[in-house]
C-alpha cells in the first residue's frame, strides 16, 4: 500500500515536474530567444517595455503578458541574441510557420534531472519503450544537454554570421554636443548625446516601432539649461533622456531616407578622416510620435569613432557632436566586423 502510494506521489510529482517545464519554455524561454536581441543595447526597465510589446506581438493575452513580462525580460538579457540565427533562415523559408517550428522545439526540450527521475519510477522504462511495451511519444523528446549545445552552437554561428554581415555602422554611440559656426569657432554645449543607428532584420536588432533604418536619439544632462537651450533651437523634448526613458522606445526614434553626400554639412568642416558623410532626412509620417530634426549628417572617422551633425537648426551656427562607439554588439562581432573596417573601410561604410 504504501509503494503504491509512493509511486502516485512520485508520478503526480513528475507530471507536475513536466507540465510546468513546458510551460516556462513555451511561455517564457521561447519568446525570450525570439526577443532576446531586441534588449541589447537598452536598460532593463526599457528592455521590460520592449518585451511587453513584443510579447503581445506574439498574441499574449492582457494577464499573461503581466505575469511572465518580468521573467522572460530577465532571460532575454542572459540569451545570446545571435542564437537566434536559425529562426531568421527559417524564416526565409518558412514566413510565420517558423514561429509554429520553433515553439514546438521548445515544447519538446525535457527538463534537466527528467530521465533519472522517471527511472526511479521504473528503472527499466527505456528498454520497455525499445522493446514496445510501452507507446513511444510521437515527437522525440529533446535532451537539455542538447538543448543547451544547440543554443551554443547556433550563437557561435550567429556571432560569426552576423560580424561578416550586419550593417556595420548600425550601433550605439555617445558623445559630447558643441555648437560649431561657419567661422570655425567651437562652443560646448553641457549636453551628452547617445545615438543607436538601427538596422532592423528579420531578427537581429529589431525594436518596438522602429521597422526601418532608425537612429533612436537621447540627450542628457544635469544642466537644465543646456536642455531647454536645445528645447529652445528646436530639439524636441521627447528627445531628452528624462522624458524618453518614460515613454515608449519608439517615441525617440527618428526613421530616415539617406542620401550619399560627398559634402561637408553646411559651415561645418568633417575634414579629410572622413570616408562618407550621410545626410539622413526624416520622414514626413503620419504615425511619427517625436518632431525630429529633417537635416542630419552622420560621418564615419574610424571604425570606433564618428561624427554627427545636425544642420538646420540655425543660419549660424549647427549642432555638432564628436562620437564613439559604445557597442552594444558582443565581442566576437565587433572583432570581425573591425577585420571588415581594416580590409576595405568603403565598403565597411556601404554594407549600411
Amino acid at each position: 500500500m504504501e509503494v503504491a502510494a509512493e509511486r502516485e506521489k512520485l508520478e503526480s510529482k513528475i507530471a507536475l515536474y513536466r507540465c510546468g517545464w513546458w510551460l516556462f519554455m513555451v511561455l517564457m524561454v521561447g519568446p525570450a530567444w525570439f526577443l532576446a536581441s531586441s534588449v541589447e543595447g537598452v536598460g532593463f526597465s526599457k528592455a521590460v517595455e520592449i518585451i511587453r510589446v513584443g510579447l503581445y506581438g506574439f498574441h499574449f493575452p492582457d494577464f499573461l503578458v503581466s505575469l511572465v513580462c518580468y521573467p522572460v525580460t530577465v532571460l532575454a538579457t542572459l540569451i545570446p541574441g545571435s542564437s537566434a540565427l536559425l529562426f531568421a533562415v527559417m524564416g526565409l523559408f518558412f514566413s510565420y510557420g517558423a514561429f509554429f517550428f520553433a515553439f514546438l522545439y521548445f515544447a519538446l526540450v525535457q527538463p534537466p534531472n527528467f530521465y533519472a527521475m522517471k527511472s526511479r519510477l521504473d528503472p527499466d522504462w527505456q528498454a520497455k519503450e525499445d522493446e514496445g511495451v510501452i507507446v513511444k511519444p510521437l515527437a522525440r523528446p529533446v535532451m537539455f544537454s542538447g538543448f543547451i549545445v544547440f543554443l551554443l552552437l547556433t550563437s557561435l554561428a550567429g556571432e560569426v554570421f552576423y560580424g561578416y554581415n550586419r550593417a556595420s555602422i548600425a550601433d550605439d554611440y555617445t558623445g559630447t554636443l558643441f555648437l560649431y559656426d561657419a567661422k570655425g569657432k567651437k562652443t560646448p554645449i553641457d549636453v551628452n548625446v547617445k545615438l543607436a543607428v538601427i538596422d532592423p532584420g528579420m531578427v537581429y536588432d529589431r525594436k518596438p516601432g522602429v521597422n526601418s533604418r532608425s537612429l533612436h536619439i537621447e540627450f542628457d544632462s544635469k544642466n537644465e539649461k543646456s536642455l531647454q537651450a536645445l528645447k529652445r533651437l528646436g530639439i524636441d523634448e521627447k528627445l531628452f533622456a528624462e522624458n524618453a526613458k518614460n515613454l515608449p522606445y519608439d517615441n525617440a526614434v527618428c526613421s530616415f531616407t539617406q542620401g550619399t553626400s560627398e559634402h561637408d554639412a553646411p559651415g561645418y568642416t568633417f575634414g579629410t578622416r572622413l570616408v562618407r558623410s550621410y545626410h539622413i532626412k526624416n520622414k514626413n509620417d503620419d504615425y511619427d510620435v517625436v518632431k525630429c530634426p529633417t537635416s542630419m549628417h552622420f560621418g564615419v572617422i574610424d571604425f570606433n569613432y564618428a561624427q554627427f551633425a545636425i544642420a538646420d537648426i540655425s543660419k549660424s551656427f549647427i549642432i555638432v557632436a564628436d562620437l564613439k562607439r559604445d557597442s552594444r554588439i558582443s565581442f566576437i562581432q565587433r572583432m570581425i566586423m573591425g577585420h571588415r573596417y581594416d580590409d576595405n573601410p568603403r565598403k565597411f561604410w556601404d554594407s549600411f
